[in-house]
């Protein structure tokens, strides 16, 4: 069974934010009791546990924010001003992969057209 300060340790490891010297000086350990810790299967179990809580809880926090961006774009589509809604459009477009079909560049190039039934055959 891992003590308060190990659950302490693996959720401060989860989140990432602190190195691991920093960590061990909050819960008044040394940085060699945190790496023996690490050592220990059970300890890195519940450091992933956390990992994937933390994931999850990003993935969420995203899954809403896409949701609000979509019916904030939804509601620029309206505006009142024709270049913001050609914006939003554009954008849309762009993101789901919609381009708009490219047209070859004029590069000072001559083309000899070859009309049937023309005299200089």
């Amino acid at each position: 069974m891992l003590s308060q300060k190990q659950i302490k340790a693996a959720r401060l490891l989860a989140e990432g934010d602190l190195q691991q010297r920093e960590i061990a000086r909050q819960l008044n350990i040394t940085p060699q009791t945190l790496s023996r810790w690490k050592q220990n299967e059970k300890f890195m179990e519940l450091v992933e546990e956390f990992l994937n809580e933390i994931v999850q809880e990003q993935y969420s926090d995203i899954k809403r924010l896409s949701r609000k961006a979509t019916k904030t774009l939804d509601k620029l589509l309206n505006a009142r001003s024709e270049m913001v809604r050609y914006h939003v459009a554009k954008d849309i477009l762009d993101r789901v992969g919609l381009k708009p079909i490219e047209t070859p560049q004029n590069n000072n190039t001559n083309i000899m057209i070859n009309i049937k039934g023309s005299r200089d055959q």
